[in-house]
């Protein structure tokens, strides 16, 4: 106490230092109190799936889940930028929010940031969905060749603008399979 101060520092909380605190100040006359109550308070939020998802395509639907731990209740987002794409608000303790994204943009790359905050401070986790892009074939050269019988010629073909693996490469001739690999 010092003059008509006093202070109560309290450091280095355990789970057991939460709780109702009271100061009460005696003069001969009165009685005074104040009560203060002090709460747990935490948040932490976590990626659930698809924590790195496989491109995605025009049109497909994935579902991104992320769910969150905190005190006191908090509120829980998806968001791209500064949009807002769903939310729960006023969580308790635990909460999973799930959103469903339907492709729809040809945007090669969009992060999405699921967030919590609560009066205690914020954290969020964030995943990009690549859309997938379809291949590029580029014939090397020309693509009309006279060859004479029991001669031989090379047609070579460049892949590429694609960021899937491909799964094979198939030659025909004249609709007949020639090589699959």
């Amino acid at each position: 106490t010092n003059g008509s101060t006093s202070v109560l520092t309290l450091t280095n909380f355990e789970f057991e230092s939460f709780g109702s605190y009271e100061c009460e100040v005696n003069n001969t006359f009165t009685v005074a109190n104040n009560t203060i109550t002090v709460l747990e308070g935490d948040q932490t939020v976590a990626l659930i799936s698809p924590a790195t998802p496989d491109p995605v395509v025009f049109g497909q639907s994935i579902n991104l889940s992320c769910s969150s731990f905190g005190r006191p209740p908090y509120n829980l987002s998806w968001s791209v930028g500064s949009t807002v794409l769903a939310n729960m608000d006023n969580v308790p303790m635990s909460g999973e929010l799930i959103y469903e994204v339907i492709v729809q943009s040809n945007d090669n790359y969009t992060e999405y940031t699921c967030a919590a905050n609560n009066v205690i401070g914020s954290s969020n986790a964030s995943v990009i969905l690549t859309r997938a892009t379809p291949p590029v074939l580029t014939a090397v050269g020309s693509t009309s060749v006279t060859v004479r019988v029991n001669g031989s010629f090379s047609f070579e073909a460049n892949i590429t603008g694609h960021n899937l693996p491909i799964s094979s490469v198939l030659w025909t001739r004249n609709g007949d399979e020639l090589m699959n690999n």
